[in-house]
């Protein structure tokens, strides 16, 4: 189509994407029919500071402030006047919900208008400019659409297999069943089912990896694999959180499994599920800064019976020699699931040097024990 006018093309404000141009003898309504879906840039105005740049034909939340921004040019330098007419119309039952009318002089022309959508959902508007000149005559047009989506975060997570017998990890999927990408984190927490009453297990964590994955509508996934290793024969879930793009709030989504352990049949042997623990020595840290510090955490459904005996071996010219044996009594802790045990080792005779820790490990149910061997440095004078 050749315009019958000057040729005013309107771009996005980052972009400088060309909008079509529209003849000078068609109608200065708004309407889908009418007009190309262009590329307007707009961004919550609270978010101005981080640059959250999102581009129209997308989604925002309802009672949402935006600012509505758009950057138009001419293909020749001269100055020309036109006015700005700008319309938010509800496209369903194309009523005016807000209008601004501005007159500029350029090329080029800025657009910047900052208003606050209608607090309802769904719904879906269209946003429109037109430019006129002095005369009256429509030289360019642009519009695109804000869809305001249900205000439900729709998603579903289950557990890949659904049952765990003699696996130690299972693997966590997502599928977005809604219209707007979604996104969720690393976190999430297992749950046992005990007498009627969904309990929460403890995981010894007091923070979780900041990462926030997203999803776009249609799409599935795994969000990852989780350790079970610990988990007994039982009911149990996972609780995970979700957010979704247009969509005001949070939801936990929870994720059924069974756990059909077969039955231990040595138990004087080390149990192979209901037993796992993690651990870490630092030589420096808070509680204890002259002494090497060992923290321990139950990850498994069975308690812990530790000692605070242990054994400490040094290295003396390439050869383990034995260094330090504390009292065979010494106090025992129960450690149940998700709790952690410390113990600083601040023996007055721990010089510079190579050394190991040899610590014994009690399970709940069993006579077994499990030796824990680590070797540390030791640096300081």
């Amino acid at each position: 189509m050749t315009p019958r006018v000057a040729n005013i093309a309107v771009v996005t404000a980052l972009c400088l994407i060309t909008v079509t141009v529209l003849a000078a003898n068609q109608s200065q309504s708004i309407t889908r029919a009418q007009l190309w879906d262009g590329p307007i840039i707009y961004h919550p105005s609270w978010s101005m500071e981080e640059r959250k740049i999102r581009t129209l034909t997308g989604f925002a939340k309802p009672d949402e402030t935006l600012d509505l921004i758009f950057y138009a040019t001419s293909n020749n330098d001269d100055r020309t006047k036109i006015n700005l007419d700008y319309r938010l119309i509800e496209e369903a039952s194309q009523t005016l919900v807000a209008n601004r009318v501005e007159t500029q002089i350029g090329p080029p022309y800025y657009g910047w208008w900052h208003l606050q959508l209608p607090d309802h959902a769904p719904a879906k508007y269209l946003f429109g400019v037109t430019a006129t000149d002095e005369n009256g005559t429509l030289v360019a047009a642009l519009i695109s659409e804000i869809k305001v989506p249900r205000q439900e975060i729709m998603a579903d997570l289950r557990v890949e297999g659904g049952e765990v017998t003699t696996q130690d990890s299972i693997r966590l999927l997502v599928t977005n069943t809604g219209e707007t990408t979604i996104g969720f984190g690393y976190e999430y927490h297992i749950e046992k089912h005990v007498n009627g009453t969904w309990w929460r297990i403890p995981n010894g964590l007091i923070a979780w990896l900041a990462v926030l994955y997203t999803m776009g509508p249609g799409g599935s996934g795994s969000s990852g694999m989780i350790n079970v290793k610990g988990l007994d024969s039982g009911s149990y879930r996972i609780s995970k959180e979700f957010q979704a793009e247009g969509v005001n709030g949070r939801k936990m989504l929870f994720a059924e499994f069974t756990v059909s352990r077969p039955p231990e049949e040595n138990l004087a042997s080390l149990p192979r599920w209901g037993f796992d623990f993690s651990y870490a020595l630092a030589e420096q840290s808070m509680e204890s800064p002259d002494y090497p510090r060992l923290w321990l955490s139950n990850d498994g459904a069975r308690s812990l019976l530790i000692s605070s005996s242990y054994r400490l071996e040094k290295l003396v010219s390439g050869v383990w020699e034995s260094f330090y044996v504390s009292d065979s009594d010494g106090e025992r802790s129960v450690v149940r699931w998700g709790e952690v045990y410390s113990q600083t080792f601040n023996e007055s005779k721990l010089s510079v040097g190579e050394y190991r820790l040899f610590k014994d490990i009690g399970v709940e149910g069993t006579s077994a024990i499990k030796q824990l061997v680590l070797e540390f440095s030791y640096t300081k004078p």
